[in-house]
C-alpha cells in the first residue's frame, strides 16, 4: 500500500476560469496530465500572504524542472482588488513569476473549497485535489 491509496481521490480539479491572466498565459487545468500543480490563492492586501508566497516562489524556483506548476488565483477581500492595474503592480512589485488568474467572483475560490487566505490546493498528476 502506497500513500497514493490512502489518500481520497473524489474531487477533480476545475479548470480555472477567471476575469483575466495576468504574468502569462492561461493555464489549462486538463491539459496538465502528470504535472503536479500547486494552485495558491492570494490577495495582495494580506499580510499572511506576503509571508508565505516566498516560500512558493523559491518551490516554484527549485521544482518547476522536474514538472511542478504553480499558479496563482488573486481572489479580493476587498472592492479595490478586483482592479487588474492594481494587482499587476503589486505581482511585479513582488518579483512574482507564476502565472494569476483573477478570481473576482471568487468563482474559483468556491469551487476549490478555499476558506482562508493564503490557500494552496494541491493538484496530483490524475487531476484530483489532494
Amino acid at each position: 500500500m502506497t500513500l497514493r491509496d490512502l489518500q481520497p481521490r473524489e474531487l477533480r480539479a476545475s479548470e480555472l476560469y477567471g476575469n483575466d491572466w495576468l504574468n502569462g498565459q492561461p493555464v489549462l487545468m486538463s491539459r496538465m496530465h502528470g504535472r503536479v500543480v500547486l494552485v495558491v490563492f492570494w490577495d495582495y492586501t494580506s499580510i499572511r500572504c506576503d509571508h508565505v508566497l516566498p516560500y512558493i516562489a523559491e518551490w516554484h524556483k527549485r521544482y518547476s524542472s522536474l514538472g511542478l506548476v504553480v499558479v496563482g488565483v488573486h481572489t479580493p477581500r476587498f472592492e479595490f482588488g478586483k482592479s487588474p492595474e492594481y494587482v499587476d503592480d503589486a505581482v511585479r512589485a513582488r518579483g512574482r513569476e507564476v502565472p494569476v488568474v483573477m478570481d473576482n467572483d471568487a468563482l474559483i475560490w468556491t469551487k476549490y473549497g478555499n476558506r482562508e487566505w493564503p490557500g494552496i490546493q494541491s493538484v496530483d498528476g490524475d487531476g484530483f485535489i489532494r
